[in-house]
């Protein structure tokens, strides 16, 4: 059982051996999330033709896009609706200055992140082209990052928040973190 459910639950399985242990839950896993610039047409806003090449970890898919689908709408479609889409999600969000397409990972952790390349074209992708070490044209709204946890002082981390490789026999569900704000 937990004392802080606030922060995670346990389970345990037949293989579980009885102890305590004191758990400080460091910070959870988060799926990335990518923003371009604010486009002031909104969705219909034309952004340029090419291939977009899209990654998320170690998974790639690739995206034609070309005078019939160059919108802001018509991107987000081509991504949602791609057969090899490896878990990356696209949507629009309307603000003050524009519209933006944002891209998120489905899954979390650092080992998830998403870049985006582009080839070909009229150089108006471009915009969207996101390289971890590289050109970075869109905001990072959310970092890719694995959850830490403590666990009788010894550093854990793992790619979501179901941490069931801590302790032997023992599933931690991580909802919150323990921190305590100063």
């Amino acid at each position: 059982s937990s004392d802080n459910e606030d922060a995670f639950t346990a389970t345990v399985d037949s293989t579980a051996a009885s102890g305590t242990y004191d758990i400080d839950v460091k910070a959870l896993a988060k799926a990335h999330q990518l923003a371009s610039n604010p486009f002031v047409g909104g969705n219909g806003s034309v952004v340029g033709t090419g291939t977009l090449n899209i990654t998320q970890g170690t998974n790639g898919f690739t995206v034609v896009i070309d005078e019939n689908n160059n919108t802001l709408t018509g991107i987000r479609d081509a991504i949602n609706k791609a057969t090899s889409n490896t878990g990356v999600q696209a949507t629009l969000i309307h603000e003050q200055g524009g519209t933006r397409l944002v891209l998120s990972s489905t899954k979390t952790g650092a080992s998830n992140a998403i870049q985006v390349n582009q080839s070909g074209g009229d150089g108006g992708l471009q915009q969207l082209v996101y390289q971890t070490t590289g050109t970075k044209n869109m905001t990072e709204l959310q970092p890719a990052q694995d959850s830490h946890i403590l666990v009788a002082g010894y550093d854990h981390y793992a790619p979501t928040n179901q941490v069931a490789d801590a302790i032997d026999g023992v599933t931690l569900t991580l909802t919150g973190t323990t921190e305590v704000d100063t």
